[in-house]
Protein backbone atom coordinates (compact mmCIF):
# COMPACT_ATOMS: atom_id res chain seq x y z
CA UNK A 1 0.00 0.00 0.00
CA UNK A 2 1.49 3.79 -0.70
CA UNK A 3 -0.08 6.46 0.70
CA UNK A 4 0.00 10.20 0.89
CA UNK A 5 0.48 12.44 3.25
CA UNK A 6 -0.12 16.80 2.62
CA UNK A 7 0.77 18.60 5.39
CA UNK A 8 1.00 22.41 5.84
CA UNK A 9 2.25 23.07 9.68
CA UNK A 10 4.35 21.20 12.58
CA UNK A 11 0.64 19.53 14.55
CA UNK A 12 -0.09 18.13 11.32
CA UNK A 13 3.32 16.46 10.16
CA UNK A 14 3.57 14.61 13.91
CA UNK A 15 0.29 13.23 13.01
CA UNK A 16 2.05 12.11 9.46
CA UNK A 17 4.78 10.81 11.21
CA UNK A 18 2.29 9.42 13.61
CA UNK A 19 0.84 7.22 11.54
CA UNK A 20 3.49 6.58 8.75
CA UNK A 21 5.98 5.19 11.85
CA UNK A 22 2.59 3.43 13.72
CA UNK A 23 -0.33 1.28 11.80
CA UNK A 24 1.24 1.99 8.41
CA UNK A 25 4.87 1.38 8.75
CA UNK A 26 5.29 -1.47 6.82
CA UNK A 27 3.73 0.55 3.79
CA UNK A 28 5.35 3.52 1.85
CA UNK A 29 4.46 6.48 2.48
CA UNK A 30 5.07 9.98 0.61
CA UNK A 31 4.95 13.48 1.78
CA UNK A 32 3.68 17.03 0.35
CA UNK A 33 4.50 19.68 2.67
CA UNK A 34 3.58 23.43 2.12
CA UNK A 35 5.88 25.16 4.82
CA UNK A 36 3.86 27.36 7.41
CA UNK A 37 6.74 27.61 9.98
CA UNK A 38 9.86 28.15 9.80
CA UNK A 39 11.68 24.88 8.02
CA UNK A 40 14.93 24.17 9.59
CA UNK A 41 17.50 21.66 8.20
CA UNK A 42 17.19 19.14 10.88
CA UNK A 43 13.85 18.73 10.86
CA UNK A 44 13.91 18.32 6.96
CA UNK A 45 16.36 15.80 7.30
CA UNK A 46 14.58 13.88 9.22
CA UNK A 47 11.78 13.97 7.24
CA UNK A 48 13.47 12.32 4.56
CA UNK A 49 14.31 9.30 6.99
CA UNK A 50 10.18 9.12 7.86
CA UNK A 51 9.16 8.99 4.41
CA UNK A 52 9.58 7.54 1.47
CA UNK A 53 9.68 10.82 -0.60
CA UNK A 54 9.01 14.32 0.30
CA UNK A 55 8.24 17.49 -1.57
CA UNK A 56 8.65 20.97 0.17
CA UNK A 57 6.80 23.50 -1.65
CA UNK A 58 6.53 27.27 0.11
CA UNK A 59 3.68 28.07 2.53
CA UNK A 60 2.23 30.60 4.33
CA UNK A 61 5.28 31.85 6.09
CA UNK A 62 6.41 34.54 6.66
CA UNK A 63 2.80 36.47 6.92
CA UNK A 64 3.59 37.80 2.84
CA UNK A 65 3.20 34.40 1.38
CA UNK A 66 -0.44 35.12 2.64
CA UNK A 67 -1.54 37.63 -0.49
CA UNK A 68 -3.56 36.08 -3.54
CA UNK A 69 -0.92 37.98 -5.27
CA UNK A 70 2.17 35.64 -3.78
CA UNK A 71 -0.34 32.31 -4.10
CA UNK A 72 -0.78 32.88 -7.97
CA UNK A 73 2.42 33.48 -8.44
CA UNK A 74 3.66 30.63 -7.27
CA UNK A 75 0.68 28.08 -7.57
CA UNK A 76 1.55 27.00 -11.49
CA UNK A 77 5.23 26.16 -10.48
CA UNK A 78 3.40 24.41 -7.12
CA UNK A 79 1.03 21.97 -9.56
CA UNK A 80 3.66 21.58 -12.07
CA UNK A 81 5.74 20.19 -9.36
CA UNK A 82 2.88 18.19 -7.80
CA UNK A 83 1.70 16.65 -10.69
CA UNK A 84 5.50 15.47 -11.58
CA UNK A 85 5.60 14.27 -7.63
CA UNK A 86 1.94 12.18 -8.07
CA UNK A 87 3.64 9.97 -10.77
CA UNK A 88 2.58 7.19 -9.25
CA UNK A 89 -0.75 5.52 -7.82
CA UNK A 90 -1.69 6.19 -4.02
CA UNK A 91 -4.31 4.47 -2.39
CA UNK A 92 -4.89 6.36 0.37
CA UNK A 93 -4.25 10.41 0.61
CA UNK A 94 -4.69 12.30 3.74
CA UNK A 95 -5.16 15.94 2.99
CA UNK A 96 -5.58 18.79 6.07
CA UNK A 97 -6.70 21.80 4.22
CA UNK A 98 -9.33 20.86 1.37
CA UNK A 99 -10.34 24.19 0.55
CA UNK A 100 -6.89 25.05 -0.62
CA UNK A 101 -6.26 25.17 -4.44
CA UNK A 102 -2.96 22.85 -5.05
CA UNK A 103 -5.14 20.56 -2.48
CA UNK A 104 -7.75 20.09 -4.79
CA UNK A 105 -5.44 19.43 -7.62
CA UNK A 106 -4.63 17.10 -5.25
CA UNK A 107 -7.34 14.86 -5.47
CA UNK A 108 -7.98 15.15 -8.98
CA UNK A 109 -4.15 14.12 -10.10
CA UNK A 110 -4.46 10.71 -7.52
CA UNK A 111 -7.57 9.96 -8.94
CA UNK A 112 -6.58 9.72 -12.38
CA UNK A 113 -3.82 7.57 -11.16
CA UNK A 114 -5.69 5.27 -9.16
CA UNK A 115 -9.69 5.62 -9.24
CA UNK A 116 -10.31 3.61 -6.06
CA UNK A 117 -7.96 5.85 -3.82
CA UNK A 118 -9.37 6.41 -0.65
CA UNK A 119 -9.65 10.20 0.61
CA UNK A 120 -8.78 10.88 4.59
CA UNK A 121 -9.29 14.28 6.24
CA UNK A 122 -6.43 14.32 8.83
CA UNK A 123 -7.12 16.48 12.29
CA UNK A 124 -5.77 20.10 12.18
CA UNK A 125 -5.46 20.32 15.91
CA UNK A 126 -8.73 21.71 17.80
CA UNK A 127 -10.15 22.49 15.09
CA UNK A 128 -12.74 19.43 14.53
CA UNK A 129 -12.82 19.57 18.69
CA UNK A 130 -13.74 23.66 18.36
CA UNK A 131 -13.31 26.45 16.36
CA UNK A 132 -10.58 29.03 17.85
CA UNK A 133 -11.26 31.74 15.65
CA UNK A 134 -14.28 32.57 13.53
CA UNK A 135 -12.58 34.64 11.10
CA UNK A 136 -12.70 34.09 7.73
CA UNK A 137 -11.09 35.28 4.96
CA UNK A 138 -10.51 35.41 0.69
CA UNK A 139 -13.05 33.31 -1.15
CA UNK A 140 -14.65 31.64 2.60
CA UNK A 141 -15.99 35.19 3.67
CA UNK A 142 -19.11 34.68 2.91
CA UNK A 143 -21.94 32.72 0.85
CA UNK A 144 -21.30 35.34 -2.41
CA UNK A 145 -17.54 34.67 -2.45
CA UNK A 146 -17.81 31.44 -1.75
CA UNK A 147 -20.03 31.01 -4.90
CA UNK A 148 -17.98 32.98 -6.94
CA UNK A 149 -14.93 30.53 -6.07
CA UNK A 150 -17.10 26.97 -6.49
CA UNK A 151 -17.62 28.66 -9.79
CA UNK A 152 -13.99 29.45 -10.26
CA UNK A 153 -13.00 26.32 -9.65
CA UNK A 154 -15.46 23.55 -9.74
CA UNK A 155 -16.20 24.94 -13.25
CA UNK A 156 -14.36 27.26 -15.33
CA UNK A 157 -10.74 25.69 -13.44
CA UNK A 158 -12.18 21.82 -13.93
CA UNK A 159 -12.17 20.62 -10.67
CA UNK A 160 -15.52 18.87 -11.47
CA UNK A 161 -16.59 16.36 -8.94
CA UNK A 162 -13.48 17.36 -6.77
CA UNK A 163 -15.22 20.58 -5.71
CA UNK A 164 -17.90 18.92 -3.30
CA UNK A 165 -18.17 20.82 -0.09
CA UNK A 166 -21.06 20.28 1.77
CA UNK A 167 -20.34 23.06 5.08
CA UNK A 168 -18.31 26.02 5.23
CA UNK A 169 -15.63 24.04 7.41
CA UNK A 170 -12.33 22.61 6.88
CA UNK A 171 -12.67 18.79 5.67
CA UNK A 172 -16.48 19.25 4.63
CA UNK A 173 -15.15 18.13 1.13
CA UNK A 174 -17.46 15.18 0.94
CA UNK A 175 -14.39 13.27 -0.80
CA UNK A 176 -13.01 12.86 2.09
CA UNK A 177 -15.26 10.20 3.51
CA UNK A 178 -12.76 9.27 6.91
CA UNK A 179 -11.23 11.55 9.25
CA UNK A 180 -8.29 10.34 11.62
CA UNK A 181 -8.87 12.26 14.85
CA UNK A 182 -6.31 12.02 18.31
CA UNK A 183 -9.78 12.43 20.30
CA UNK A 184 -12.26 10.05 18.17
CA UNK A 185 -15.88 10.29 19.58
CA UNK A 186 -15.25 13.84 20.73
CA UNK A 187 -15.50 15.90 17.76
CA UNK A 188 -18.05 17.89 16.46
CA UNK A 189 -21.75 17.22 15.25
CA UNK A 190 -20.28 18.82 11.69
CA UNK A 191 -17.88 15.28 11.90
CA UNK A 192 -20.38 12.95 12.44
CA UNK A 193 -21.24 12.41 8.72
CA UNK A 194 -17.69 11.04 8.15
CA UNK A 195 -15.61 7.26 9.35
CA UNK A 196 -13.93 8.42 12.50
CA UNK A 197 -10.62 6.80 12.99
CA UNK A 198 -9.40 7.37 16.30
CA UNK A 199 -4.75 7.61 16.01
CA UNK A 200 -3.58 6.08 19.25
CA UNK A 201 -1.73 7.20 22.68
CA UNK A 202 0.65 5.14 21.73
CA UNK A 203 1.09 6.22 17.68
CA UNK A 204 1.21 9.43 19.05
CA UNK A 205 4.12 9.42 21.47
CA UNK A 206 6.18 7.25 18.88
CA UNK A 207 5.51 10.23 16.48
CA UNK A 208 6.25 12.70 18.39
CA UNK A 209 9.69 11.27 19.53
CA UNK A 210 10.48 10.56 16.16
CA UNK A 211 9.96 13.94 15.01
CA UNK A 212 11.20 15.72 18.10
CA UNK A 213 13.95 13.43 19.77
CA UNK A 214 14.18 14.03 23.31
CA UNK A 215 17.31 16.46 24.22
CA UNK A 216 18.66 17.46 27.17
CA UNK A 217 19.51 21.26 26.13
CA UNK A 218 15.15 21.36 25.90
CA UNK A 219 14.93 19.84 29.77
CA UNK A 220 12.54 22.38 31.79
CA UNK A 221 13.21 22.97 35.36
CA UNK A 222 11.11 20.13 37.13
CA UNK A 223 8.09 22.11 39.00
CA UNK A 224 7.53 24.98 36.69
CA UNK A 225 5.33 26.23 34.62
CA UNK A 226 4.60 26.50 30.99
CA UNK A 227 2.77 29.07 29.24
CA UNK A 228 1.46 28.19 25.76
CA UNK A 229 -0.20 30.48 23.79
CA UNK A 230 -2.04 30.82 20.48
CA UNK A 231 -1.59 33.20 17.60
CA UNK A 232 -1.95 36.13 19.15
CA UNK A 233 -4.47 37.56 16.45
CA UNK A 234 -7.06 34.92 17.19
CA UNK A 235 -7.96 36.62 20.41
CA UNK A 236 -11.05 38.41 20.72
CA UNK A 237 -9.39 41.35 23.34
CA UNK A 238 -5.60 41.14 23.47
CA UNK A 239 -5.53 43.58 26.11
CA UNK A 240 -7.46 41.08 28.51
CA UNK A 241 -5.38 38.46 27.59
CA UNK A 242 -2.10 40.95 28.38
CA UNK A 243 -4.15 41.66 31.97
CA UNK A 244 -4.80 38.42 33.04
CA UNK A 245 -1.44 36.40 31.84
CA UNK A 246 0.44 39.27 33.93
CA UNK A 247 -1.89 38.42 36.83
CA UNK A 248 -0.73 34.44 36.07
CA UNK A 249 2.76 35.15 35.77
CA UNK A 250 2.79 37.18 39.31
CA UNK A 251 0.94 34.45 40.83
CA UNK A 252 3.86 31.98 40.25
CA UNK A 253 6.14 33.78 40.45
CA UNK A 254 4.90 34.51 44.33
CA UNK A 255 5.24 31.09 44.39
CA UNK A 256 8.98 30.71 43.36
CA UNK A 257 7.83 28.46 40.49
CA UNK A 258 10.07 29.22 37.15
CA UNK A 259 7.84 30.42 34.32
CA UNK A 260 8.58 29.31 30.44
CA UNK A 261 6.41 30.51 27.57
CA UNK A 262 5.57 29.32 24.12
CA UNK A 263 4.68 31.33 20.99
CA UNK A 264 2.82 29.97 18.10
CA UNK A 265 5.39 28.87 15.15
CA UNK A 266 3.82 31.53 13.19
CA UNK A 267 4.15 34.58 15.85
CA UNK A 268 5.62 37.73 14.71
CA UNK A 269 4.63 39.99 17.68
CA UNK A 270 4.76 39.44 21.60
CA UNK A 271 3.18 40.16 25.13
CA UNK A 272 4.80 42.75 27.53
CA UNK A 273 3.36 40.72 30.68
CA UNK A 274 5.78 38.19 29.54
CA UNK A 275 9.42 39.79 28.82
CA UNK A 276 10.45 38.79 32.43
CA UNK A 277 9.63 35.24 31.94
CA UNK A 278 11.97 32.34 29.36
CA UNK A 279 10.95 32.06 26.01
CA UNK A 280 11.26 28.83 24.47
CA UNK A 281 11.95 28.93 20.20
CA UNK A 282 8.76 30.18 18.65
CA UNK A 283 10.41 28.53 15.42
CA UNK A 284 9.46 24.69 16.61
CA UNK A 285 6.30 23.36 17.98
CA UNK A 286 5.84 23.18 21.90
CA UNK A 287 5.32 19.14 21.50
CA UNK A 288 9.25 19.46 20.94
CA UNK A 289 9.86 20.57 24.47
CA UNK A 290 6.88 17.84 25.78
CA UNK A 291 9.03 15.33 24.57
CA UNK A 292 12.08 16.04 26.48
CA UNK A 293 10.12 16.85 29.55
CA UNK A 294 7.42 13.48 29.01
CA UNK A 295 7.05 12.19 32.92
CA UNK A 296 8.59 14.97 34.56
CA UNK A 297 5.91 17.28 36.96
CA UNK A 298 5.29 20.70 34.88
CA UNK A 299 2.16 22.59 34.98
CA UNK A 300 0.95 23.45 31.19
CA UNK A 301 -1.56 26.40 31.30
CA UNK A 302 -2.90 28.40 28.36
CA UNK A 303 -5.70 29.84 26.50
CA UNK A 304 -7.33 27.37 23.83
CA UNK A 305 -4.07 26.01 21.84
CA UNK A 306 -3.56 22.87 20.19
CA UNK A 307 -0.64 22.90 22.42
CA UNK A 308 -3.26 22.07 25.61
CA UNK A 309 -4.59 19.25 24.06
CA UNK A 310 -1.38 17.57 22.94
CA UNK A 311 0.16 17.91 26.79
CA UNK A 312 -3.11 16.13 28.42
CA UNK A 313 -2.69 13.54 25.59
CA UNK A 314 0.98 12.70 26.87
CA UNK A 315 -0.45 13.03 30.33
CA UNK A 316 1.13 16.89 31.94
CA UNK A 317 -1.19 18.79 34.37
CA UNK A 318 -2.92 21.14 32.20
CA UNK A 319 -5.17 24.43 32.87
CA UNK A 320 -7.32 26.44 30.23
CA UNK A 321 -7.48 30.07 31.38
CA UNK A 322 -10.49 30.28 28.22
CA UNK A 323 -13.71 31.26 30.59
CA UNK A 324 -11.60 33.47 32.51
CA UNK A 325 -10.33 36.03 29.37
CA UNK A 326 -13.54 35.50 27.26
CA UNK A 327 -12.39 33.08 24.80
CA UNK A 328 -14.56 29.93 25.66
CA UNK A 329 -17.66 28.71 23.90
CA UNK A 330 -19.64 25.89 24.67
CA UNK A 331 -17.49 23.55 22.31
CA UNK A 332 -14.46 24.22 24.19
CA UNK A 333 -15.92 23.78 27.58
CA UNK A 334 -17.53 20.47 26.50
CA UNK A 335 -14.36 19.37 25.12
CA UNK A 336 -11.92 20.38 27.48
CA UNK A 337 -13.66 18.97 30.54
CA UNK A 338 -14.78 15.13 28.20
CA UNK A 339 -10.17 15.10 28.21
CA UNK A 340 -9.51 16.56 31.63
CA UNK A 341 -8.31 19.74 31.23
CA UNK A 342 -9.02 21.95 34.48
CA UNK A 343 -11.18 25.14 33.35
CA UNK A 344 -10.27 28.23 35.24
CA UNK A 345 -13.43 30.46 35.27
CA UNK A 346 -12.17 33.31 36.90
CA UNK A 347 -8.62 34.23 37.54
CA UNK A 348 -8.76 34.49 41.28
CA UNK A 349 -9.79 30.98 41.30
CA UNK A 350 -6.54 29.78 39.66
CA UNK A 351 -4.70 32.06 42.39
Amino acid sequence: MTNLFVCHSQAQLLLAISLSTGRFAQEQNHLILFTDFKLNDELRNRLNSVFTRVLIRVGTFPSTNKSWKEKFKRYPADLKEIRNFISIPFDKIFEVCDECIPELFILKYTYKKNPNAEYIWLEDGSYPYFRNTINVSGFSTNKTTRTIRKILLKYLLGLGRFYDFRGCYMGSNHILRKAYLTFPGKQRKEYNSKEIVGITNEEFCHGLTTMYPPLQENRLTPNSVLIVMDKLDVYKDLSKIEQSIKQVVTICKQKKEQVFYKYHPREESQLNALLDCHELSRFTGVENFYSANIGLPLTIIGIKSTGLQNAKKLGFKVLSLSPAVGESDENIISFYEKIGIKIIKDINEFI
